[in-house]
This record gives structure tokens, sequence and C-alpha cells, in this order.
């Protein structure tokens, strides 16, 4: 819920709330600063831009970087490749989406920035093991009860 709210914020202003990262040396990993700051500026263009096609070049352009080094900067630093970033946040999005809404489930998907209705129910039940339905109708059933 926390994550759908970050979106809702996002929907209403600029993203000018994420702190820039410490002052010092080094960060955790022993990664340098200026390293943590393009990592953020990957996330936060991923996130600002969460309901649209995403493609590594348009993300780690945001860098300055090559785009390989910025990729390995960004799965060393996160503990995640830069893809399976994007659709976690996109099925976190949906999720927040289902949960609060009665819009369609293939509208969901779009705006939520899949491809198509297909991709996202795959990559749905491989996060989730059900359905965005099921999901809907459990959560709308224990809410009742």
């Amino acid at each position: 819920m926390e994550i759908n709210a970050l979106f809702r914020r996002l929907s209403l202003r600029p993203f000018d709330f994420l702190k820039p990262p410490w002052k010092g040396k080094t960060g955790k990993h022993g990664l340098a600063t200026p390293h943590v700051r393009h990592v953020v500026a990957m996330i936060r263009h991923v996130v600002e831009n969460i309901q649209v096609p995403l493609r590594n070049e348009d993300v780690t352009r945001t860098t300055g970087l090559h785009m390989n080094y910025a990729l390995s900067l960004f799965t060393r630093t996160m503990n995640i490749s830069l893809k399976q970033f994007i659709i976690r946040m996109r099925l976190l999005r949906a999720r927040g989406l289902l949960l609060e809404q009665d819009t369609a489930i293939a509208t969901i998907a779009t705006e939520s920035g899949f491809g198509s209705a297909s991709q996202f129910y795959a990559h749905f039940a491989a996060a989730y093991g059900t359905s965005p339905q099921h999901l809907r109708d459990s959560y709308l059933s224990s809410n009742h009860r």
C-alpha cells in the first residue's frame, strides 16, 4: 500500500520528496556516493514513468553513464536487475490498483505499464501465485465479512 501511495503522490506533484544521498566517501557495499546517485536517478526514472514502456537505454541515459556500466551499478546496489526491478514496481502498482479500484484488469495492466494483458497475467501469477481476479475477489470477500 505504501508503494501505491507513492504512485498516487507522484500523480499529484513532482517526485521531489526523495532526499539526496548522504554525504560521504562510500555507501553500503563500498559504492561511492556518486554511484548511489546514479542508481537513485534510475529508480526515480522508473517510478515516474512506470506506466510507459521502459527500455534499459532510456533508464540508464538518465545517469550519463555507459548503459552496461549503469546496469552493473544498479544490479550491484539493488541486488536485482533493472528489468526485474521494473517488473516488481509494475506488479506493486497493479496490485494496489486491483485492491483499491474496480477497474477492468486489462486497464490496470495498461496503467501499470504492461505491454499486454497476457504478459501481465503471466508475471502476476509468477509473483503472487494467483490470478489478478482471484486476488481481488479474495481481498473483497475478506473485507466484507
